[in-house]
């Protein structure tokens, strides 16, 4: 007489196949959830970069340099960790420069054995405390401040000023997620 149903054996075998179908299965599952998850934090540090470097070019349009704040006769200047503008009219004067933060402070610890870094306007920073900021240089060009007298004459030339930024970003969230930016506005202002 011949029983119907499964042996112990075609019972393993099948628990055995379904385990390697759910493993294969759920890495598969958890590679999208990662892949996911770095897009969103990729978007994220484009999305606050893009939101920095608009106030930034926005107030390089619409002020001037503030050459006097690089040199003390306010003549020669290069590659600087800050930017200092002034506006004229109003002598309101705005500074990006790269500062210390508090914040993500146990990330940047144990990866670089330092405070985490963010671009600060006028003492407030521009990104948010997911963001380190490895690297922030700033070039004015012309180096020389065009409006001086001195700097002016028959072969001067009137140069309009412009900034070029330099911003190297990473997420505190997966610091293999990082960003580097550079681009250069011209201002709208001249003497």
């Amino acid at each position: 007489m011949k029983q119907k149903g499964s042996t112990l054996l075609e019972l393993i075998v099948s628990i055995v196949i379904t385990a390697i179908v759910l493993t294969a299965v759920m890495a598969s599952y958890l590679a999208l959830v990662r892949a996911n998850q770095a897009a969103n934090i990729s978007r994220q540090l484009q999305k606050e970069a893009n939101f920095a470097m608009i106030r930034i070019a926005d107030k390089i349009r619409t002020f001037l340099p503030h050459y006097e704040q690089y040199s003390a006769d306010g003549n020669q200047i290069g590659e600087q960790t800050f930017l200092s503008l002034l506006h004229e009219e109003t002598g309101q004067t705005v500074v990006f420069e790269k500062a210390e933060t508090d914040r993500a402070e146990n990330f940047c610890q144990a990866r670089y054995g330092h405070k985490c870094q963010t671009l600060l306007m006028n003492g407030s920073p521009l990104f948010s405390q997911n963001i380190h900021v490895s690297e922030a240089l700033f070039r004015l060009s012309p180096a020389k401040n065009p409006f001086l007298p001195e700097n002016l004459g028959e072969k001067a030339v009137q140069l309009q000023p412009k900034g070029t930024l330099f911003l190297k970003i990473e997420s505190t969230q997966d610091p293999d997620i990082n960003l580097t930016l550079q681009t250069t506005i011209s201002s709208r202002r001249y003497e």
